[in-house]
């Protein structure tokens, strides 16, 4: 189906969009057009049509953080705004689980991550293809052929409906109005959006209550200190007590009566040793645990570093003396570039057109990237599927075909957008996106 995606919003220094091109004014504009937190405008120019969602961030607390989707349309309109709402909102919640353009706050609203929406390329090519994939999946039930000008109507009115009235209303209105603003006050959060709020909720009420058991448990061990000192002090003063008994029972005319007290005190005190060893022990184990949760609370600091020193690296890229000009993919005992069907699906295989500045063997190492994220096997590096050795000539350009991932049973791949990434030493090479039928 023809059509145009675009990723455009503030986040927070200003309008920005990509691609960055003639559509900026008619975006841009639908902005001052916002009234609720979810909305879809559609704008009109001939025989194109513009679906635009704005979406508000950080709660719908600032009038000017948002993040919008939009989709040009050739000759056709969608007729199922509900469909057209379900399919944007469930790319916002994409977008905010990956959180490279926009990510979830401690209490569960949107937060701009992204300035500059060009260094986000590659984020941005799998929301497209993600949103092209669904548009092709409801465009046998849900768009009609776009409608003639009503000129007797006056085209350059401004309609707006709910996304209740507007399978009854949007026909009529995409004759007569240049923009029509489409409100979903409530539900537009779905179900993946709640869950991920949640649990990020949950995250910061299990800290916080870790921090409190931790206030809790050293309070506990300064009380175990100081009961310690006691029992050892009323220990020390019981048995100078017993010794004075002793001394004066030795010159008393009552020293069978006096010795059977002294066992009994030494009882006394043998019961009470035990209790301090007890507590001596409580306290140890409290320790142990104030430990343990110490080394939980690190490796979580330890995980936030790792993830800030990721998302760094991006920054400091060098030149790559490796270059890819072309991939192509096919299933196995096809040829590259057929259409590849679900249930033929076996190995995928791929192959690129490689110059390069250097002599020698390389690994190549390869990430694919499934609809449900990246697949790995048992024996997969950290943070990638495979690897596959490339010999290559300096300044020749060679093609390389690399190894099939999947397995030998049909049927082995679902249906939906998959993309296979090359990288070497850290440097992604290239990348191709596909689909499975």
């Amino acid at each position: 189906m023809n059509h145009s995606v675009y990723i455009f919003g503030d986040f927070g220094s200003g309008y920005v969009q990509y691609p960055d091109d003639f559509a900026k004014t008619i975006l841009s504009k639908g902005v001052d057009d916002i009234k609720a937190n979810s909305q879809i405008v559609l704008h009109r120019e001939g025989n194109l049509i513009y679906y635009s969602y704005y979406r508000k961030l950080l709660g719908g607390l600032s009038p000017k953080g948002f993040i919008g989707l939009s989709i040009c349309f050739n000759g056709i309109y969608c007729s199922d705004s509900a469909a057209m709402f379900s399919l944007f909102e469930r790319c916002v919640t994409d977008l905010a689980v990956s959180g490279r353009l926009i990510e979830f706050s401690t209490d569960g609203d949107l937060l701009p991550k992204a300035g500059a929406l060009y260094l986000q390329k590659e984020e941005i090519d799998r929301i497209a293809a993600s949103l092209s994939s669904e548009i092709d999946r409801i465009a046998s039930t849900s768009f009609k052929n776009l409608p003639p000008y009503n000129y007797g109507a006056g085209i350059n009115e401004e309609k707006y409906c709910t996304v209740t009235d507007a399978e009854k209303e949007l026909p009529k209105l995409i004759k007569s109005a240049n923009n029509i603003a489409i409100h979903k006050a409530s539900d537009f959060k779905t179900t993946q959006f709640v869950g991920f709020a949640k649990q990020l909720s949950d995250l910061f009420s299990t800290n916080q209550e870790l921090n409190r058991q931790n206030k809790d448990l050293n309070n506990q061990v300064a009380s175990l200190n100081k009961q310690k000192k006691q029992y050892k002090l009323v220990t020390a003063l019981s048995i100078l007590f017993l010794l004075a008994i002793i001394g004066i029972i030795a010159f008393g005319h009552n020293i069978l009566t006096l010795r059977g007290e002294v066992e009994d005190k030494e009882s006394i005190i043998v019961e009470k040793n035990g209790k301090i060893e007890s507590l001596e022990k409580d306290m140890s184990k409290k320790e142990a645990t104030i430990n343990s949760l110490k080394r939980d609370i690190a490796s979580k600091d330890a995980l936030i570093s790792k993830r800030d020193s990721f998302m760094l690296g991006f920054a400091s890229l060098t030149p790559c003396p490796i270059a890819i000009s072309d991939i192509e993919i096919k299933n196995e005992d096809q040829e590259y570039g057929a259409t590849i069907y679900s249930s033929n699906t076996t190995y995928i295989y791929s192959r690129m057109s490689v110059h390069s500045l250097i002599d020698g063997a390389v690994d190549i190492y390869v990430k694919f990237v499934t609809p449900y994220g990246l697949s790995t096997g048992s024996s997969s590096p950290s943070g990638y599927s495979y690897t596959s050795t490339a010999s290559l000539t300096k300044n020749q350009t060679t093609t390389i075909g690399v190894s099939g991932w999947g397995s030998s049973t049909k049927g082995n791949w679902n249906s939906g957008a998959y993309r296979i990434e090359y990288w070497y030493k850290g440097v992604c090479l290239g990348t191709k996106s596909f689909t499975i039928y």
